[in-house]
């Protein structure tokens, strides 16, 4: 008999557009150091490339980023990253109460590598050059945007949905820094904080 926890949930919802949960934040080390486990005794340990080690957006001090951020949001690499997780999780029906947090160490493992794994496979499908390509850019990060359509069709959303977190208000959502730039030239301070996208 299957068990709940391997049976597809349509009722998953992280919608987005909102404030993330913050959710324990071992989930994140978790993602990247993994203990896959084989049956429920037998186990091992692996590690993989950090995908979100610089999931917070960085300072900013003209006028191109903010525009990017208000005009064309999803040219930053955190939204690409944000869709990436919507898929592995939403998108795929995976709940983290149901999924991850109370389940055997067997199906947890499963999960966990199941979230990293198309969390991985999104951005490849996307093209987005990663923090360690030469490429890469915070607010400008080229993607492909047919495979974008192809995938917000395949996950049956719109690929204008607002991919940006709302962890601060203040600044359309573009996240608490020590410093930021608004385009009247006031710089606001802020504490800089770690959230957990999943």
């Amino acid at each position: 008999m299957i068990t709940k926890e391997f049976k597809y949930n349509p009722n998953v919802s992280y919608n987005p557009g909102i404030k993330y949960s913050e959710k324990d934040h071992q989930l994140k080390t978790n993602l990247v150091n993994q203990t896959i486990f084989v049956n429920q005794k037998e186990n091992f340990k692996t590690s993989f490339p950090d995908l979100f080690q610089n999931y917070q957006n960085p300072s900013i001090h003209t006028n191109e980023p903010w525009n990017a951020w208000i005009h064309s949001s999803f040219d930053w690499w955190q939204c690409q990253l944000n869709f990436a997780v919507w898929c592995a999780s939403t998108g795929c029906g995976v709940s983290y109460n149901d999924h991850i947090q109370n389940t055997s160490n067997l199906t947890k493992s499963f999960y966990m590598f199941h979230l990293y794994y198309c969390i991985a496979r999104m951005l490849k499908e996307l093209k987005s050059p990663l923090p360690t390509d030469s490429s890469f850019c915070y607010y400008k990060n080229p993607y492909d945007k047919a495979a974008y359509q192809k995938l917000c069709d395949e996950f049956n959303i719109s690929p204008n949905t607002d991919w940006r977190q709302k962890l601060e208000s203040s600044c359309q959502g573009l996240g608490s820094f020590e410093q930021y730039y608004k385009p009247s030239g006031e710089y606001r301070q802020n504490h800089k904080k770690g959230w957990s996208i999943l």
